[in-house]
């Protein structure tokens, strides 16, 4: 709305209901209903008050203005907006003359040190340019309160204390001057990031820097929960791609001088484990997709076996780290329920060979003594005879047997200082005793078992002593044939 003159004025008059006293070059004044129009014929401009009786300003509104179309102010371009401004507008304002910063619109105040203010417009801000030279560049801002500003402007290097700041290489949240494309800077006890799907969180970054998926709280610095009934996490060489490695890092530097490797090899389609000690180590692991056969230090080569460890060392399985005398298994068989197994009993210090088919337990078939090495066959787990390195309860068959004996052999039978029992006495002895000299008794044998090798020893003896008596009894045959030969010849 512009007016040049009283006579434009007066034309714009004719379409009010009212009254209107005006005279060319004077003061004049238009009464519509309650409200009145007003000149100040003292100013060099005309000046036009509404509700004003001696206004100031080009316009001045004494009340509420509703306005159907575009309005421009210190502008002669037609306005295309519904507000177009040039220079300072200010609502309600406080009075400031000289305002160190100007809004183009306040609401509220006028000065950004007001801390009630409320308003959206473009402030100057001494900015540091190139070269550390300072720089008045206009920013927009959002001043809600006056320590939460929206700086949002290619030249928007931030203030102190700005909520948002969006500038051509990144957004900044609670940050003055974003360095990545989203930086965030969250206050003290509050979550980084919290991002939610209707209602229900789906990912948040903590204060801690822990990461979570579909947790309230991580307790980890990763913390995965399933929706579902199964958590996973895939790690793949990169989209499109195929043949390729993937790798999960353990260390405990960041740079991974020193660590673990768990690497996918998709050329060969193997599970690897690798070492880490300035470059990698290794593997020391391997696992065949496709056969899921194991290697132990036996490098990238195919396992030929469902296990494989090429190493001096020992494979060592033991109960839990916090049970002591406890039992530890090895099962060797076609499925869980038939087979046998190698148990370790830690209360009785025994290793006990097992059999199961059918599920069940067919009982311990052998045993070994961990201190003496003793070993039993067929007595269960506990009812093997003690003092025997080889305790065996059933038949044995064998093609040869190895006896060595610790005592001398009864070739002593045969030297000149062996005395031979009389037949007379062994006669008497055998009709006491009902056995041999020397001989354990059935009752004994029966009681005790036999030794081998002892029983072998005194049966030699007792061979040998038969021996002598058949050759002194042939020395009497003799003695008597000559006898009888020579009476014969004297007759």
């Amino acid at each position: 709305m512009t007016l040049r003159n009283n006579t434009a004025l007066a034309l714009m008059l004719a379409m009010f209901s009212g009254t209107a006293a005006f005279a060319q070059g004077g003061p004049w004044q238009v009464d519509v209903g309650q409200q009145q129009i007003y000149t100040n014929p003292v100013a060099t401009d005309v000046k036009v008050g509404l509700g004003v009786e001696e206004p100031d300003e080009t316009l001045e509104v004494g009340g509420n203005a509703l306005i159907y179309d575009n309005l421009g102010i210190n502008t002669s371009v037609t306005p295309t907006k519904e507000l177009y401004v040039r220079g300072q507008m200010y609502m309600n304002g406080t009075g400031f003359t000289t305002p160190s910063q100007q809004d183009k619109i306040s609401l509220v105040g006028d000065l950004l040190g007001d801390p009630e203010m409320t308003g959206l417009g473009y402030e100057s801000e001494l900015v540091s340019g190139a070269g550390g030279i300072l720089d008045n560049k206009r920013v927009l801002v959002n001043k809600a309160e006056y320590a939460h500003r929206w700086y949002i402007n290619t030249n928007a290097d931030g203030g102190a204390g700005a909520a948002m700041s969006l500038r051509p290489n990144g957004l900044g949240i609670g940050v003055d001057l974003p360095d990545a494309g989203v930086h965030v800077d969250a206050g003290s006890g509050q979550d980084v990031f919290r991002g939610s799907f209707n209602g229900d969180l789906r990912f948040l970054v903590a204060e801690s820097g822990r990461t979570g998926f579909n947790v309230d709280e991580a307790l980890a610095d990763l913390h995965l929960n399933s929706i579902g009934s199964t958590s996973q996490m895939l790690i793949t060489p990169g989209v499109g791609s195929s043949g390729g490695d993937a790798e999960l890092l353990l260390g405990e530097d960041d740079d991974f001088t020193y660590g673990m490797a768990l690497r996918y090899d998709g050329g060969d389609n193997n599970l690897y484990i690798f070492g880490q000690s300035g470059s990698a180590i290794g593997p020391h692991f391997s696992m065949a997709r496709n056969s899921g056969r194991i290697g132990i230090n036996y490098g990238t080569t195919p396992v030929p076996t469902a296990f494989q460890m090429a190493t001096a060392g020992s494979v060592f399985l033991r109960p839990d780290l916090d049970v002591t005398d406890g039992s530890v298994s090895l099962m060797l068989g076609e499925d869980d329920g038939n087979g046998l197994i190698w148990r370790y009993n830690g209360v009785g210090n025994k290793l006990h060979l097992d059999g199961r088919s059918g599920g069940s337990s067919t009982g311990t078939h052998m045993t070994i003594e961990r201190t003496s090495g003793d070993v039993s066959i067929g007595y269960g787990e506990n009812n093997a005879p003690t003092g025997y390195k080889l305790a065996v309860d059933g038949a044995i068959i064998a093609e040869r047997i190895r006896v060595e004996l610790s005592g001398a052999w009864p070739d002593y039978v045969f030297t000149p200082e062996y005395s031979l029992m009389p037949i007379a006495e062994l006669k008497s002895s055998i009709a006491q005793n009902g056995h041999l000299p020397g001989i354990p008794a059935a009752s004994e044998m029966e009681n005790e078992g036999m030794d081998l090798g002892d029983m072998q020893k005194r049966m030699m003896e007792k061979i040998e002593e038969l021996t002598l008596y058949i050759i002194d009894l042939q020395d009497q045959i003799d003695t008597l044939e000559s006898a009888k030969a020579t009476s014969q010849t004297g007759r």
